[in-house]
């Protein structure tokens, strides 16, 4: 998986550098989202063409990635030596994502934040 996942990883990240805008933390509200753009690919579906449930909580990483790496986050907490952690997680499935290769987003807002915690 990781063969996988860490090219995935080092993309976001590269177009969170590309896309940069240092110290956007704080407007990211409710009404402010990130945008993440991808596409269902071929690691992201089942048989039926459908995308898996593992894969949107791989897309909302892959999305946190690129966010930390665009406002400048990644490199705050680079030089701290602070980690990202996911305590927990809550999704709501919508809708079904299909066929294949479909455009889709994910909206990333910070919800609350304090000197340890950021709630996205």
């Amino acid at each position: 998986m990781g063969l996988i996942h860490i090219p995935r990883v080092v993309y976001s990240i590269a177009k969170g550098l590309y896309r940069q805008t240092p110290g956007s933390l704080v407007g990211l509200g409710p009404n402010n989202p990130h945008i993440y753009e991808a596409r269902a690919g071929l690691f992201d579906v089942d048989s039926y063409g459908h995308m898996n449930n593992a894969s949107y909580l791989t897309h909302a990483e892959l999305a946190r990635w690129e966010l930390s790496a665009s406002n400048g986050l990644m490199k705050n907490m680079y030089k701290s030596e602070t980690h990202f952690m996911v305590a927990a997680s809550a999704i709501r499935y919508r809708r079904e994502l299909r066929p294949i290769f479909r455009k889709f987003n994910v909206e990333t807002y910070i919800g609350a934040l304090d000197d340890r915690n950021i709630w996205m």
